[in-house]
């Protein structure tokens, strides 16, 4: 009894060819459904990143601000502070030198009839003096000039150090009062504490009158 070979049909390999090519069509399917996933996936990513730096600068902004407005309080409270003091050298600290003079008396004049003025800068400069003060990250050094600009060593370093810098101004209407403002930064930058000149004041407006003719 002899085995005869099996030889498969024309049919067999036309099956087996078109099933390779099923095969081979689901294969790239699928390949770009996952690159189409992929590119979702990673737009997702992008967004969210984004929104995290956005929040981080967001967050690291408000936190700035919110030790600038901190310094610039701190100051209001220390000039009220300062000028019910006595004698102070140049680093606004109590000094017991005859010499010196308060603070009240460093930057204020007041003349007999209770009319307050504040002082400036010699002549020909004439500017207000200003008082500054900086935190250095454990106390605040502080510069209570009595004729000259504020000297201010600002920390070392990339962390925020906020200062302020104090400004009288006479207020004509009431020659009884002064008025303090306080500017105040992240760091001790004289571009950023300076002050801009104060505004000359205005007249009030004289009332409309009709004229007929």
């Amino acid at each position: 009894m002899s085995a005869a070979a099996f030889q498969p049909s024309s049919n067999c390999r036309r099956i087996d060819a078109a099933s390779g090519i099923s095969r081979r069509q689901r294969g790239a399917a699928t390949l770009i459904v996952v690159m189409v996933l992929f590119f979702v996936v990673s737009l997702v990513a992008a967004y969210a990143s984004r929104n995290l730096l956005f929040e981080q600068k967001t967050a690291a902004n408000q936190y700035r601000s919110t030790a600038v407005l901190e310094a610039a309080d701190a100051g209001l409270h220390w000039a009220t502070s300062m000028l019910n003091s006595g004698r102070i050298g140049a680093t606004c600290l109590p000094s017991a030198n005859p010499a010196d003079t308060s603070f009240r008396q460093r930057y204020l004049a007041i003349d007999d009839a209770g009319a307050i003025s504040p002082l400036t800068l010699p002549a020909p400069g004439m500017a207000a003096l200003n008082p500054s003060c900086v935190f250095d990250g454990a106390i605040w050094q502080c510069s209570c000039p009595s004729n000259a600009a504020p000297a201010l060593v600002a920390p070392a370093g990339d962390d925020m150090f906020p200062a302020f810098r104090l400004r009288f101004v006479a207020m004509p209407t009431r020659p009884g009062l002064v008025r303090v403002e306080v500017n105040a930064c992240s760091r001790a930058d004289d571009a950023c504490l300076n002050f801009r000149p104060p505004a000359p004041p205005t007249r009030p407006a004289s009332p409309c009158r009709p004229s007929w003719r």
